[in-house]
């Protein structure tokens, strides 16, 4: 019933993947370049290292190399949304699948083994933290069928999107599945009055201010869908026209 508030691309800082400029193209076509600083983290020439690294590949022309992004496996979050940011926008991304989980990625981009990966808000924001205070790591896009309140100056996907065909995979692949990423279910069979007065009461439970200041302890985010909510966006789903279907199928696969 939770929501999943985000998919996001996020990047670490230190990683830039530059493009190929006319005669230099050669020597750096396909390659990164790194700014060494000689100096502890958090001082001068790293804070300033660091910002030149943000900005100077946009100023190098050519085809961008691709940058490599660390993800699990099909079917989660890691992977689905960098294989939708392939096919819906054309992103020069490459997949490295196969970590365990969104920790190892982390920890990978940290070693300068990808630049970075997908996943969601309330969890980056958390494991982190102490990239994102630092500028090490930054957030450079959202796939989110509108912008998250935290993030409104980082760029949506769905602007992006070239085409209708592209928006739809976006939201069939992206959105719907992202808003009920954590849904609670009772067994089937269950009488209607009874799974009605469970959703009433879960609801609640949601808006209670003992709950909400509990979470907040608890540094966890909530901005729940009502079951029917839920219910309208599953039925959506087994609507997708045929043609859409198989391309999710190839896409995510």
């Amino acid at each position: 019933m939770f929501k999943n508030f985000s998919r996001l691309l996020v990047a670490i800082a230190w990683c830039l993947p530059l493009v190929p400029s006319v005669h230099a193209a050669q020597f750096y076509e396909g390659k990164s370049i790194k700014l060494i600083v000689g100096f502890s983290a958090g001082g001068g020439f790293d804070t300033y290292s660091r910002l030149i690294a943000r900005h100077l590949g946009r100023h190098i022309p050519g085809n961008p190399s691709p940058v490599k992004l660390g993800g699990v496996a099909p079917g989660d979050t890691t992977y689905n949304t960098a294989k939708l940011l392939i096919a819906a926008l054309k992103l020069p991304i490459q997949l490295v699948a196969g970590y365990k989980g969104t920790a190892e990625v982390r920890l990978a981009a940290e070693a300068g083994e990808v630049t970075g990966g997908c996943w969601q808000w309330e969890s980056i924001k958390s494991i982190w933290r102490q990239g994102l205070d630092s500028g090490n790591v930054f957030i450079v896009l959202q796939v989110n069928a509108k912008p998250h309140p935290e993030l409104a100056k980082v760029a949506n996907a769905i602007d992006y999107a070239p085409n209708e065909n592209s928006k739809l995979l976006l939201k069939f692949g992206g959105h719907d599945p992202a808003a009920i990423t954590r849904p609670y279910a009772l067994a089937p069979g269950t009488p209607k009055d009874r799974a009605q007065l469970l959703r009433t009461a879960f609801v609640e439970a949601l808006k209670d201010p003992e709950f909400m200041a509990d979470a907040k302890k608890s540094r966890l985010d909530t901005d729940p869908l009502t079951g029917e909510e839920i219910e309208k966006i599953v039925l959506q789903l087994f609507k997708m026209d045929a043609t859409l279907v198989s391309q999710l199928k190839e896409i995510l696969k």
